[in-house]
């Protein structure tokens, strides 16, 4: 249940695209506008996965660029189940726990 859940909360095009959800880079490159600020970035689990791996917390154009050739790489290199199982065991639940899941 915990993998689904994940995954309706941050990513439910998760298993079809190709790391990128360009609707929702654009849906939230739309609201960063309105509210003239860098407010939601629109990140797949990949990017996330990127982001959580290798990049900072820095919110700049410069760092989503990175992110976003890391996700090419990373789904490249690796099967949508590997990206997923690292993402959920990267990720911090709660106050700085993890949560080992397979």
């Amino acid at each position: 249940h915990l993998r689904e859940a994940v995954l309706v909360a941050e990513d439910d095009k998760f298993f079809s695209h190709d790391g990128f959800d360009w609707a929702g880079i654009r849906d939230a490159a739309r609201r960063d506008l309105k509210a003239h600020k860098l407010a939601r970035g629109g990140s797949t689990i990949t990017q996330q996965l990127a982001k959580n791996l290798w990049l900072g917390t820095s919110r700049t154009p410069w760092r989503k660029l990175e992110e976003m050739f890391l996700a090419i790489r990373l789904e490249r290199a690796l099967s949508k189940r590997r990206i997923l199982e690292l993402y959920l065991n990267t990720i911090e639940w709660g106050e700085g726990g993890g949560y080992a899941v397979k």
